[in-house]
């Protein structure tokens, strides 16, 4: 629900559907329930609720908005291969929306031969009850649905699978404290057979909140081995921390063999600052990680750790040493901005062909550093970038390998 998302609540789509009904039909039949559940119920009860209340009460727009830092935080976690098993109570697309502007394909699943199908790096993204654009009409609204076909059938083989994937998970739970209480329900029929070591609930309400309105969670949460915590913090705000927290991370990795080899090379006492990574917002952190696993310009980031690379590493902390900041997910030397790029076994003729164009030219690199890459073996004539340089910079900046950084960028 956080900006720019901004969907509506359940109290708000309930209010928006009461009025609407009340409007159209006046005294002649009762007044609307106020409460989501009841309404559904009502046309369930009637076998109106495809054909009346989703078709002409529901706005057909409520779940359309753009992804907030959360839904961004989920796609790329997921696109990573962070996640053993991903479930959302929403009936919206906006995680996946996210990861297509991550550059990847989440893989969303509402039953469970499309589960089962999913790639086997990635965690599919279990819609457990339902999904708003591909199916509409079988979406849960009332709890009289999960003790009918095809729901009954639907949502008991999707528990079951997420029962089997989640044994032994530490469980990250984000905004269970929902106004929809049925979907407590299906969050705690999986839990019921799950005994994870540890348990994360994050929602701003109180514990005793918790306690009451979920006390299968909290039964769960006795069966924690090592932690159960209730984290009062928006979901939003918590999975853009653990997306951050997760970036620096990877980037750290690679940076802490290379300031080892600096050490080395220089006997010198580099300075353990030049791992800082604080300036780095998460968007830039994405691309750094991208570039370090060496992703072409259409490519997600999809590595949860990254390969040994010393020395990109030690590229990284030769150019903080002589002096260059981060300018987000580049390094900026005196006036020259340079992306340093994992690009083992490629040609460095390909690599400028591949990123030739991929950003306007202003916002591109002066010097692209291809490390692992090999120089071109074909002519000159041949192998020669085909871009122009215009009166800004050239349109996909110079390219270098990790033999030759040092020479083209002069440093000493």
């Amino acid at each position: 629900m956080s900006a720019p998302s901004s969907l509506p609540s359940a109290w708000t789509l309930a209010n928006r559907a009461k009025q609407k009904y009340d409007a159209q039909y006046g005294h002649s039949r009762a007044p609307l329930s106020e409460d989501i559940e009841n309404q559904a119920e009502f046309f369930f009860g009637r076998e109106e609720l495809q054909t009346v209340y989703l078709r002409s009460l529901v706005d057909p727009n409520a779940f359309a908005g753009k992804p907030n830092h959360g839904h961004e935080a989920i796609a790329d976690l997921t696109l990573a291969s962070c996640l053993a098993a991903l479930t959302s109570t929403n009936v919206d697309t906006l995680i996946e929306a996210a990861g297509l502007n991550l550059y990847g394909n989440v893989w969303p699943s509402i039953k469970l031969d499309q589960a089962a199908t999913a790639p086997a790096e990635i965690a599919p993204l279990v819609k457990i009850h339902g999904c708003w654009n591909t199916d509409k009409p079988n979406t849960i609204w009332a709890p009289s649905q999960l003790a009918s076909s095809p729901t009954k059938e639907r949502v008991e083989e999707l528990s079951d699978w997420l029962s089997q994937r989640m044994l032994n998970c530490d469980l990250l739970i984000v905004g269970f404290f929902t106004d929809w209480d049925y979907l407590n329900c299906l969050i705690e029929h999986c839990l019921t057979r799950v005994s994870p070591s540890k348990i994360f609930v994050v929602d701003p309400a109180s514990s005793a909140d918790l306690l009451e309105k979920a006390p299968a969670l909290a039964e769960a949460g006795a069966r924690a081995t090592t932690v159960f915590a209730h984290v009062r913090e928006t979901g939003d705000s918590f999975l853009t921390k653990l997306r951050l927290q997760f970036s620096k991370s990877y980037v750290r990795q690679v940076l802490s063999p290379g300031l080892k080899a600096y050490r080395e090379q220089f006997d010198a006492d580099a300075d353990p600052s030049l791992m800082n990574l604080d300036e780095i917002d998460n968007p830039s952190l994405w691309q750094l990680r991208r570039n370090i696993e060496g992703a072409l310009p259409n490519q997600p980031a999809q590595r949860h750790e990254p390969i040994e690379a010393p020395v990109l590493g030690f590229i990284i902390i030769r150019l903080l040493a002589a002096g260059a900041t981060w300018d987000g997910p580049l390094l900026k030397l005196e006036d020259r901005f340079i992306r340093v790029i994992g690009a083992s076994g490629k040609f460095v003729h390909d690599l400028e062909k591949s990123y030739s164009g991929s950003v306007p030219p202003g916002a591109s690199p002066d010097v692209t550093i291809a490390v692992g890459a090999a120089q071109n073996f074909l002519p000159p004539d041949i192998a020669r970038s085909s871009e122009t340089e215009n009166i800004v910079r050239p349109a996909s900046g110079q390219f270098c390998t990790d033999r030759d950084f040092e020479e083209v960028l002069e440093i000493a």
